[in-house]
């Protein structure tokens, strides 16, 4: 997993690098042509997966916890951090 100390600059590189990895081993030509990404997040001790609607601009959480919380409390700042407009 990261180290303690990787950036979120550091971790963006990562996970652009993956994506891009990711689209050439499919042979992706355009986003355009993709409907939905879906990516998994490790929170703690929590995975969960985030659904992104590429033609609708929707995103949605796919989780199995049974735990009830507040999202906010369940979830943080990550789901917004992770959704660029």
């Amino acid at each position: 997993m990261y180290e303690p100390n990787f950036t979120d600059n550091k971790r963006l590189v990562v996970f652009g690098s993956n994506i891009e990895d990711v689209l050439r081993k499919y042979e992706v030509k355009k986003l355009e042509l993709v409907d939905l990404i879906f990516i998994l997040v490790l929170q703690g001790d929590h995975f969960y997966y985030m659904c992104f609607h590429m033609r609708t601009d929707q995103v949605e959480l796919i989780d199995n916890s049974g735990v009830e919380a507040e999202f906010d409390a369940k979830y943080g700042e990550l789901p917004q951090t992770l959704v660029i407009k």
